[in-house]
């Protein structure tokens, strides 16, 4: 008779190499997909490669020197202001590839620019395949974490500014978790972009001034 204290061993599969080993069911601690730790790292990697594609490769490949300025940004909405190259988008991309790590956290990477100039075709078209509040609705309610990156250069017909307003202002009211980058500040933002819009923002992204040279010239 088999005592409680003897390995009780049954066949499977390996989730990632499909070797056919033992695992010990009385064994609570052992991941019972994998056949060896190797096997267990190298799966769990690959799947957090997945999870972090939706960031730019750029930003994939550097890490912020800012560690309280990224572990700060895993939980908190932040708005990064700063001029050109002080590293706003390597600390978004850093919070990201952390927040990741959780497989239970998702996150949306939005370049401002070309969201923009997404948005205005849409709105130009008499038939469009998607609607503009379409469009904006899946990053508005997006329950993770939406990145803004390079927010509010441009000039905003009324409608696009509307919508705009929209995702801040739903993000806000759901307190859903959102980091915005920035070359302007708060008074540039409101002068662009109207007040409502600079209002909401502060109402829930903490504001983080981030000085320095322009990295990208100094390589």
């Amino acid at each position: 008779m088999m005592t409680s204290n003897e390995p009780w061993l049954a066949p499977t599969y390996c989730e990632k190499c499909h070797k056919v080993f033992n695992f010990d069911l009385n064994d609570e601690k052992k991941d019972h997909l994998f056949c060896s730790p190797e096997c267990e790292h190298e799966h769990y990697q690959q799947l957090y490669q997945k999870r972090i594609s939706i960031i730019p490769l750029l930003y994939r490949k550097i890490d912020c020197d800012y560690h309280d300025l990224v572990m700060n940004g895993i939980y908190n909405s932040l708005i990064l202001m700063g001029p050109s190259g002080v590293g706003k988008s390597v600390a978004a991309g850093s919070m990201s590839k952390e927040i990741v790590k959780d497989p239970k956290r998702r996150v949306y990477w939005i370049n401002y620019a070309r969201f923009i100039n997404k948005l205005q075709c849409l709105y130009r078209r008499s038939v469009n395949e998607i609607s503009p509040y379409e469009y904006t609705k899946k990053y508005m309610s997006f329950n993770g974490t939406l990145v803004l990156d390079d927010f509010g250069a441009e000039k905003l017909s009324d409608s696009v500014r509307n919508t705009t307003y929209s995702i801040i202002s739903y993000r806000e009211e759901y307190n859903l978790h959102t980091i915005i980058t920035t070359n302007l500040s708060l008074d540039e933002i409101d002068k662009l972009n109207g007040s409502r819009i600079s209002s909401r923002i502060v109402g829930f992204c903490k504001p983080i001034k981030l000085d320095g040279k322009d990295r990208r010239l100094q390589k």
